[in-house]
């Protein structure tokens, strides 16, 4: 072999040996094994749920509110002489509160005594007098005509008969006035005892008394003070006319109006000062507050001490059972009006809810009551709170109960 051959060749034996080891390393490298791709399942637990009648409870907060809160004023112009309550203190019906002068007031009463006691001597001299009047004015009439049948003889003068007549008119004018006294008498009589009403209420008006069994409130006066007329005294309020005003949610309006409608009692229960409290619906407030909702008026059963005016508590109002209403852990809800059905083949399935009030347990708990129309009995609700919770999400059931 010549060279020019061998350098012709060689070249080509080395670039195939390098093809073989190439092709060497392809045939004898590892092969991959394929990646199989798997679902999470998410661990849940559910509640088996079957609708039934239950009945709804409604947290409310309110304020406590008397219906019958009086603010006492001054009838008359005087000095306050004394004040035989303390603010804060039980009164019953009639408990004078505060006392003014009354001397102002005795006097004007001794006055109108005095008027009506001179009217009636008046009336009894004026009945005295009445027959002296009439015969007076029967003799005037005789000289009358005594005068007249002198002048027709030419006997008397002109003169004598006018003052003959005169004096008839004169009579009769005085004995007309007598009459009038005596007839407007009567009236004369109501107008008197009127005054003398007015004094006496004056009077008694000098003496402040509960107008119900209450509580004082606030006192607006001490004693040594000036008052005048329509000063404020004295605030009561009556401890039986004790409500709570809470707002209704909008959602229960319906129901509550309905109920009302029926004739029901609503009751509500709370505690006060770790002392339960009791009240009744009584009725819906006539305007709408300055949220633009409808309060309750909620009348308390046997108010104790603690009870006040002004003092904010929370209520639960118990609303009339509904049919097909299954009862849910508050996990269970998402959002207001969502939960999530476990289907056969695991995943998730959204259902549209209305939910219609709470339900406490026994042992405590509180659940949510809602009202779906396509939840069957039997059907697994989702119990646990998931981010990612979507329809159709695979998971996982670790956790069953059953509830209503």
């Amino acid at each position: 072999m010549t060279t020019r051959m061998k350098k012709f060749l060689l070249p080509i034996l080395i670039l195939g040996i390098a093809i073989a080891g190439l092709l060497l390393l392809m045939e004898t490298k590892p092969q991959a094994k394929p990646v199989t791709i798997t679902e999470k399942a998410w661990p849940v637990a559910v509640v088996q749920v079957t609708p039934a009648s239950l009945a709804p409870q409604v947290t409310l907060y309110g304020r406590i509110e008397a219906q019958w809160d009086s603010r006492l004023t001054a009838a008359v112009a005087a000095e306050v002489q004394d004040v035989p309550v303390h603010e804060g203190e039980s009164v019953g019906a009639g408990a004078p509160l505060v006392r003014l002068d009354a001397s102002d007031a005795q006097l004007r009463l001794h006055q109108a005594d005095a008027r009506i006691a001179t009217e009636l001597a008046r009336h009894q001299a004026n009945l005295d007098a009445l027959p002296r009047e009439r015969n007076l004015l029967a003799l005037a009439r005789k000289e009358l005509k005594r005068s007249q049948d002198l002048v027709a003889r030419k006997l008397a003068s002109q003169s004598a008969l006018d003052t003959a007549r005169q004096a008839v008119d004169r009579q009769a004018i005085a004995l007309s006035a007598r009459q009038t006294a005596i007839q407007e008498h009567d009236a004369r009589m109501a107008e008197l005892a009127a005054a003398r009403d007015q004094a006496q209420l004056d009077l008694d008006r000098t003496l402040v008394k509960a107008p119900f069994a209450g509580r004082v409130a606030k006192l607006l006066v001490s004693p040594g003070q000036r008052v005048r007329v329509g000063d404020g005294l004295v605030q009561i309020y009556d401890t039986a006319s004790l409500l709570v005003r809470a707002q209704v949610p909008d959602d229960q309006l319906a129901a509550v109006r309905d109920a009302l409608a029926a004739g029901m009692t609503l009751s509500a229960s709370g505690e006060l000062d770790g002392r339960p409290l009791t009240a009744a619906l009584e009725r819906l407030a006539g305007e709408a507050g300055a949220s633009g909702g409808i309060a309750g008026l909620f009348r308390i059963a046997e108010p104790d001490a603690g009870v006040r005016p002004g003092r904010f508590v929370r209520l639960t109002l118990h609303l009339p059972a509904r049919e097909e209403v299954v009862a849910l852990p508050a996990q269970a809800l998402y959002g207001l009006e969502r939960i999530y059905i476990v289907d056969e083949q695991q995943r998730l399935r959204p259902r549209r809810v209305r939910r219609i009030g709470d339900q406490q347990r026994p042992d405590g708990r509180s659940q949510v009551l809602v009202h779906a129309a396509d939840l069957g009995a039997g059907s697994r609700v989702l119990a646990t709170q998931l981010p990612n919770a979507m329809d159709g999400l695979k998971v996982t059931v670790v956790d069953a109960a059953g509830t209503r």
